[in-house]
């Protein structure tokens, strides 16, 4: 299906054998997909309560993607390239999100895999036990906190005020050539709680404004 103009749903569904390209508006209160939706450059979609990609299901948004007051869960892909605003927004166990451009929102949580390239800001970020992170030369990642299992930085700069993790690894840096284009940085403001294997590697920079509190191990 195509929208070349202008559509609002209470709800829609698409299925795992089907597509649905949008070109300009479209607002839906609650959409599932199962198949691939299409958000072309200069569109807009808004969702206001559920938003929801199935295994399986993909989503590419290079327009405008507005699910500010949605929750948001991803088993499938969703690849960013433009702005996307979401509230909260789980990252299911299998599921993936690809950042190259622009998104925000509340709360993350990441059970699958989470790639940063450019701009991401968020309340908080929550790492499950599994769920993978990693980012881009050009990534710049702010939050007020970061949470739960490991959290591997290799690139860019990861700005947070407070950190706590309970488990797992936590590695800031890479082993690629020693310059100023590779430097990885990672600045937490506030309190810091790592109990998690923790490695500073290659073109790490790790700086934190108050006392970190590092478990025994």
């Amino acid at each position: 299906a195509e929208n070349p103009g202008k559509e609002t749903a209470l709800s829609a569904t698409i299925n795992a054998d089907a597509s649905y390209n949008n070109k300009k508006t479209v607002e839906w209160d609650a959409v599932d997909v199962a198949g691939a939706l299409d958000n072309a450059e200069g569109a807009l979609v808004t969702v206001n309560d559920t938003f929801t990609v199935a295994e399986g299901g993909s989503v590419a948004n290079k327009g405008s993607f507005d699910a500010k007051y949605a929750d948001s869960t991803i088993a499938g892909s969703f690849t960013n390239d433009s702005y996307a605003h979401f509230d909260d927004l789980t990252i299911a166990l299998g599921g993936q999100v690809i950042n190259n451009a622009h998104e925000d929102g509340q709360n993350l949580s990441i059970a699958g895999n989470w790639a940063n390239n450019n701009e991401s800001a968020w309340k908080s970020i929550t790492v499950a036990e599994g769920g993978v992170t990693s980012f881009g030369h050009d990534a710049k990642t702010t939050t007020d906190k970061v949470a739960g299992g490991s959290l591997i930085v290799n690139a860019g700069v990861f700005e947070t005020k407070d950190a706590d993790f309970a488990s797992g690894v936590f590695v800031v840096g890479n082993n690629d050539t020693v310059n100023q284009a590779n430097e990885v940085t990672f600045k937490a403001q506030g309190p810091v709680k790592l109990n998690t294997q923790s490695f500073v590697i290659g073109n790490g920079n790790l700086a934190f404004g108050a006392g970190p509190d590092f478990a025994d191990s």
